[in-house]
């Protein structure tokens, strides 16, 4: 299901998200925040979007880099990612500075350059509840 995506100024956007339980993310509740995530991201032409943005504040996110309307430059499509309670364990001393913009700015329509370290390495749990490390790099 489509949600309304939470804009900046809501408290929630500031609120330390919870981490799942493994024994929970089959639960047809974490699933479905799943779903609605996947779902409002596509909508809103968004290459991610994190629990807080749909009023839920758990520690997930997902994140597909692909073409949208506001990213027609992108090379090529990545895969969806689910990535609940991640964590990132390992960083580049080098940075990166890329063209960003966030759904909960979407009515300013803003984006602006943002330095970030080049290259990350999260470790997290997929929607099956399998812990994954991987690194990432660029817009991911």
């Amino acid at each position: 299901m489509i949600k309304k995506i939470t804009q900046i100024g809501d408290p929630i956007l500031r609120s330390k998200s919870k981490n799942i339980l493994v024994k929970d993310i089959q639960s047809s509740k974490i699933q479905k925040i799943i779903t609605d995530l996947v779902d409002t991201m596509k909508s809103a032409q968004l290459v991610g979007i994190a629990g807080p943005q749909i009023g839920v504040n758990l520690n997930i996110f997902v994140a597909e880099i692909r073409r949208t309307k506001f990213r027609k430059d992108l090379p090529k499509d990545h895969e969806l990612q689910i990535f609940i309670n991640p964590t990132i364990t390992d960083y580049s001393t080098s940075q990166t500075m890329l063209v960003e913009g966030c759904g909960s700015i979407a009515e300013a329509d803003l984006f602006g350059p943002v330095k970030r370290p080049s290259e990350v390495k999260i470790t997290a749990l997929d929607s099956y509840g399998q812990k994954f490390s991987s690194k990432y790099s660029g817009l991911y």
